[in-house]
């Protein structure tokens, strides 16, 4: 029906040219995000480009701007509108610290990379390649010409021929004193570890020493020390066997019954140096990873403390590579994050941090004050670590334990925006969060009560407030490369999103859905309310479109969790809107009113709280 057509869309993926003069983002609809708008954000509403069947887009240090669009690499400039095509391209990817585009380019003839400068001009390319990979601000390629397999490199502005090799390279994984890759196993879809020692010239091979085939695997360098932390799925010895399975109801590992039982995680440590390999298989031990440190992995167990009900802990171990033993932290929080030089953890029960100093084999707990913080992020340094909170952000000194608040939005919670996420292990949602505080930090901040928000800039501890208080919901903030020009959307319920750009003044340069005239008419009411223990809800009233005063309407009472913060979202067409296969423009249409109540849990448990907050 036409009433669920996506007609209408958000806005995604803001991106500021390096001069701010242009602004390229995505229309997203209910079904595909692929349509590339670019503006000249020195207009209101002027757009210089729009295209669908995007899949990626850069802007260049030279306010150019590459573009994929099915097959095809487009390099387009917003001031002649001019643009340059490359046909047959089926990956790419752009590397701003050198200003470079990686293109992986096939014709009739050939499979070529192509290293392209700011200005589209080909600057090298390498023939016959099959794949490639970025590490850090290198490129590897592997190429096949005639029976051989090549890889080669791209580095400092001059490719290289490291090797040849007889059998296939199947993936590069990563890149120290040496190379780390795959080679196809004896099984298909199975794969050999191998390394390129750029000293000695020469390949090292796992399977001389260890035969082992991985389903996936994943590899770390530990520092400098020539040695290799592996992690992949290999087979089970008796993954054949057919036996009666009893599930015991006092078991804390149930979890695992829902794992393929074909394949077992293996942990290994490789010396490439002599190709000697220890496994890591501690019998109080289930699971194993590394975050950088140069001498310890880090292991737990994960079933230890299990009881299906409390917030869990983990025993943690840590493990010495070169003492091969291991030592107690103690136990770690479900909410865990590490630093990026693998000396620290910080980890969160309900509350309550507790940083964990690896090195010197000492655990800390933060003051209490800090444990109202979700998520703490450390410093690229490894010298202090920022907490979101209630009125602002604070800086704790991990060297001193000293605590310095910034306020930034009075009664407001403090989210921060530009930091790099590193994810270690996804089972237990242990990731690096890293802020660098050399550079200005973003900052959201969302009253709990109005669901008002605003935005800042906090740099050298001082704080730039870019919005106050805004009854519109702040997303998608994205710096430019230089610092010099910020761009985010805002949204409400009766405004459609727009882009709004932050340079030498704070303007809005783009309005979406402007054949949408129903929503900036739309009304809306905030109500007030408690459940029984007094906690303070709310719930937002939404009137028909064709709403007469006097007249009785048909209410819909939609329910799930908190949705009074709805108001802060522009209400999508199609099945896309704010609660899931619930079209609330439907029945607005129609005239119906649609309420949306907030409900909250407590002690007695998700259903009789929820039916509290209902009655």
């Amino acid at each position: 029906p036409t009433d669920f057509k996506n007609n209408l869309y958000q806005v995604l993926f803001p991106t500021p040219s390096n001069d701010g003069n242009w602004a390229a983002f995505k229309k997203a609809y209910q079904t595909n995000s692929d349509t590339l708008v670019v503006v000249d954000t020195r207009f209101a509403n002027k757009v210089v480009l729009e295209e669908g069947n995007v899949q990626n887009f850069s802007f260049t240090h030279k306010n150019k701007l590459f573009y994929k669009k099915g097959q095809e690499l487009l390099f387009f400039d917003p001031k002649t509108r001019a643009k340059t095509k490359w046909a047959g391209v089926s990956k790419n990817q752009y590397l701003e610290d050198d200003g470079v585009m990686i293109v992986l380019q096939q014709n009739d003839q050939n499979t070529r990379l192509l290293i392209l400068d700011e200005q589209g001009q080909e600057i090298e390319k390498i023939d016959h390649a099959l794949s490639y990979k970025v590490i850090d601000r290198d490129v590897f390629a592997v190429t096949q010409k005639g029976g051989n397999y090549q890889a080669w490199s791209y580095s400092k502005k001059r490719k290289h021929l490291l090797f040849e090799n007889p059998q296939k390279i199947t993936f590069i994984l990563e890149s120290g004193a040496g190379l780390l890759f795959t080679e196809a196993g004896g099984k298909a879809g199975y794969s050999k570890l191998a390394y390129f020692s750029y000293k000695d010239q020469r390949v090292i091979r796992l399977s001389d020493r260890a035969d082992i085939e991985f389903k996936t695997i994943t590899t770390k360098f530990i520092g400098d020390s020539g040695k290799v932390f592996v992690q992949g799925a290999t087979d089970k010895v008796d993954a054949g066997k057919k036996t009666v399975d009893i599930w015991y109801g006092g078991a804390k590992d149930l979890k695992t019954k829902f794992y393929d039982q074909n394949f077992q995680l293996t942990n290994l440590i490789w010396d490439v140096a002599d190709n000697s390999v220890e496994r890591l298989a501690d019998k109080r031990l289930t699971n194993y990873f590394y975050t950088g440190s140069k001498q310890y992995v880090y292991a737990l167990n994960a079933f230890e403390n299990e009881d299906y009900v409390s917030n869990k802990t983990y025993p943690l171990y840590k493990y010495d590579i070169s003492q091969k033993k291991y030592d107690f932290l103690g136990d770690l929080g479900e909410n865990t994050i590490a630093d990026i030089s693998g000396d620290y953890l910080l980890s969160g029960v309900p509350g309550q941090w507790k940083l964990f100093d690896i090195r010197n084999n000492n655990v800390t707990q933060l003051p209490k004050s800090l444990g109202r913080s979700y998520r703490g992020f450390f410093s690229k340094k490894s010298d202090a670590i920022v907490f979101e909170e209630l009125d602002g952000i604070v800086v704790y000194d991990i060297k001193t334990g000293q605590t310095e608040q910034i306020a930034i939005s009075r009664g407001s919670i403090a989210e921060l925006m530009n930091f790099k996420t590193f994810f270690i292990d996804g089972e237990f949602r242990l990731t690096s969060l890293i802020v660098d505080l050399d550079k200005p930090l973003i900052v959201r901040s969302i009253n709990p009560v109005d669901y008002t928000y605003s935005l800042s800039i906090v740099a050298q501890k001082k704080v730039k407030l870019i919005a106050d208080a805004i009854p519109h919901r702040i997303s998608n903030v994205k710096w430019n490369a230089s610092f010099s020009h910020l761009l985010y959307a805002s949204e409400g319920l009766n405004a459609p999103p727009s882009l709004n750009i932050y340079g030498r003044s704070n303007r809005e340069i783009y309005s979406s859905n402007l054949q949408d005239s129903i929503a900036r008419e739309m009304k809306y009411e905030l109500y007030t309310y408690t459940n029984s223990k007094g906690k303070a809800l709310n719930g937002v009233l939404i009137y028909p479109f064709s709403y007469q005063k006097g007249k009785k309407y048909p209410m819909i009472v939609n329910i799930y969790e908190n949705q009074s913060k709805l108001r802060n979202q522009f209400l999508l067409d199609g099945f896309a809107g704010s609660t899931d296969a619930f079209n609330i423009r439907y029945y607005l249409k129609r005239g119906y009113m649609v309420f949306l109540p907030d409900i909250v849990y407590d002690d007695r448990g998700t259903g009789f709280s929820a039916l509290d907050c209902v009655e």
